[in-house]
């Protein structure tokens, strides 16, 4: 696993599919949405993809909103734009099985990075490049600079 801090110098704009998300169906729920997002081709290789967490009811992460597309998707009826702030992230990057490698970058935010007390709450994103069983997948923390 590497990590990396960025500066995203201009905002980015994702559209997908997107829901609600409670603690407790996590793991189901957004399962659920990339499988719908790939079955309505809002997916296209070797374009990127993305998940991009929202709307952040509490630093917990008890509930929130998860959108699964691509940057400057074309925008139906059944799709969100969420827009990705520029800013200062930690990046944490591994390569695999996309689902495992994004559940095993996951953990270790939650449980062994650090600095987790300077995440803002604000946006956070997945990036995923490559095919769902091999995958470049890059977790993007938003944090407060660091002083």
């Amino acid at each position: 696993m590497q990590t990396k801090t960025i500066t995203l110098e201009q905002p980015l704009t994702v559209v997908g599919l997107s829901g609600e998300v409670e603690k407790p169906s996590a793991q189901q729920t957004i399962g659920a949405l990339w499988g719908q997002a790939a079955q309505a081709g809002a997916l296209s290789a070797p374009a990127p993809s993305y998940g991009v967490y929202s709307d952040y009811q509490d630093k917990l992460a008890n509930r929130y909103r998860v959108t699964v597309g691509q940057p400057e998707a074309p925008a139906s009826e059944t799709t969100r734009a969420v827009t990705l702030p520029a800013g200062e992230y930690v990046v944490f990057e591994d390569r695999g099985p996309g689902a495992e490698v994004a559940a095993r970058l996951w953990r270790h935010v939650w449980t062994k990075w650090p600095e987790r007390d300077r995440r803002t709450f604000d946006v956070d994103f997945e990036r995923y490049e490559g095919s769902p069983d091999e995958a470049t997948v890059s977790l993007y923390i938003g944090v407060t600079p660091a002083r």
